[in-house]
């Protein structure tokens, strides 16, 4: 459905729903808003969420995800003082 779909309200509507699966979730990344409703899913791939953080408007759904390695949330944190 995804890889076909037209309407923004698709992609949103895929990207937001809690059992879409990873690969599918990335096939809605051209909508604006489904990227937010991605970035705050734990499934995403480490690599696309850690891309959102440089996006000022996807970082604090990226940085709210629990997925985010502790890693990067130490180098975030640090970065702010």
């Amino acid at each position: 459905m995804a890889r076909h779909a037209t309407a923004r309200r698709t992609f949103r509507a895929v990207a937001e729903h809690s059992n879409t699966r990873a690969q599918t979730r990335l096939v809605c990344l051209q909508d604006h808003t489904a990227r937010r409703w991605a970035a705050r899913r734990p499934n995403l791939p480490v690599d696309i969420l850690i891309d959102f953080l440089q996006d000022p408007d996807l970082a604090g759904d990226g940085a709210a995800n629990p997925s985010l390695p502790v890693e990067v949330m130490e180098r975030m944190i640090a970065s702010c003082h």
